[in-house]
């Protein structure tokens, strides 16, 4: 873990310099950085993280066990953030009912992918399966996760929203 520092001086690299920085030496998102907001698109599925800056309380520069580097996005809410070389991860959201010690630490957006293809797959089962419950609440605890982090995701939150209402009225 480290603090960047300027080139030419001992002064720290301002957050936004250091987010800056390292997403220009990835090739995998586009941003933009505008009146102290930070709206960051992963170009592998095209959905953006947008945070305001003065809402950072640190910004450390981390490597994982295979020494690939990323930042990790500390912000006032205690909320966490890393951008790695592909993609924003962040925290699930504990969901009741859900063995969270069940699920990664950290998850991104293409992971409702995956997880909406199981529930579809339960779904053409004939009988109630508890496996499609967990299944939607582990899908919701990724949802929350991601929008609870400033990433915008309102197609998947209509699509949840259209399957929790399909269950009820076959419910009813």
């Amino acid at each position: 873990m480290s603090n960047m520092k300027s080139k030419n001086t001992n002064e720290p690299v301002s957050y936004a310099s250091q987010v800056i920085q390292y997403l220009e030496t990835k090739g995998k998102y586009e941003f933009e950085h505008s009146q102290g907001v930070f709206k960051i698109t992963q170009k592998l599925d095209k959905k953006t993280f947008k945070f305001d800056e003065s809402q950072l309380t640190e910004v450390l520069s981390r490597k994982d066990a295979e020494g690939k580097s990323f930042l990790q996005l500390n912000f006032k809410s205690s909320a966490k953030v890393l951008i790695t070389e592909n993609l924003i991860g962040f925290k699930p959201t504990p969901i009741v009912g859900l063995d969270m010690s069940r699920l990664p630490k950290v998850v991104t957006t293409p992971d409702l992918i995956s997880i909406t293809s199981a529930i579809e797959e339960n779904l053409n089962v004939e009988t109630f399966s508890s496996e499609l419950e967990i299944l939607k609440k582990v899908y919701f605890a990724v949802l929350l996760g991601a929008e609870s982090v400033g990433i915008s995701l309102p197609a998947e939150r209509r699509w949840y929203l259209g399957l929790t209402a399909t269950a009820l009225k076959a419910c009813a």
